[in-house]
């Protein structure tokens, strides 16, 4: 009986007590100071709350604990010359969530671009100035007809996102274009 008792009072010591677990690194910046992490931790059946290591970040990847339990997540870090960090999964809505991450080159900040569909992204265009990603249409009630949702942000504070339909993949010229179907479950 007292190791039954002692099983359950140390199932109900919170994880966090041990560490969060890394699950990817991803460089975005040419210096040690530019590497962000993604951690996870308090495993419920298939899900994690996952959160970020880098500087002042929110600890959180969608603000608080509750947003940011994840399922069947997918985490990479794209990119060859300039890095983004592309993170989606089932978090909480009824639809795939997810965002990427690129840092400015000149200003040295962080730009983050939210997405929320019924299909996981499957481009990311990395710009000097811009980030794009692209998602099939499949399923989408407000973009039926059209082949592409694409989300774009410029690299810059205060700038919002800009979702429009396409029957067409964007122009490549001055972007470093990524196709994103094998970002890892985790």
């Amino acid at each position: 009986m007292k190791y039954i008792f002692n099983s359950i009072i140390f199932s109900l010591i919170p994880l966090a007590s041990f560490g969060a677990e890394v699950v990817e690194t991803c460089q975005l910046g040419d210096r040690p100071a530019h590497i962000i992490q993604i951690t996870r931790e308090h495993e419920i059946a298939d899900s994690y709350i996952y959160g970020f290591q880098y500087g002042d970040t929110p600890p959180y990847i969608y603000g608080d604990p509750n947003t940011s339990r994840g399922l069947s997540v997918h985490i990479a870090c794209a990119g060859k010359k300039q890095h983004a960090l592309v993170v989606f999964g089932e978090f909480a809505s009824n639809f795939l969530q997810g965002f990427v991450i690129v840092r400015n080159r000149r200003s040295g900040k962080l730009h983050r671009l939210d997405f929320a569909e019924r299909s996981p992204p499957q481009w990311l265009y990395i710009g000097r100035d811009e980030t794009v990603v692209v998602l099939p249409a499949h399923g989408s009630v407000e973009y039926s007809g059209k082949k592409y949702i694409v989300y774009r942000r410029a690299n810059r504070d205060g700038a919002q996102a800009a979702i429009s339909g396409s029957d067409v993949l964007p122009p490549s010229e001055g972007f470093e274009v990524t196709q994103l179907k094998g970002a890892k479950p985790r």
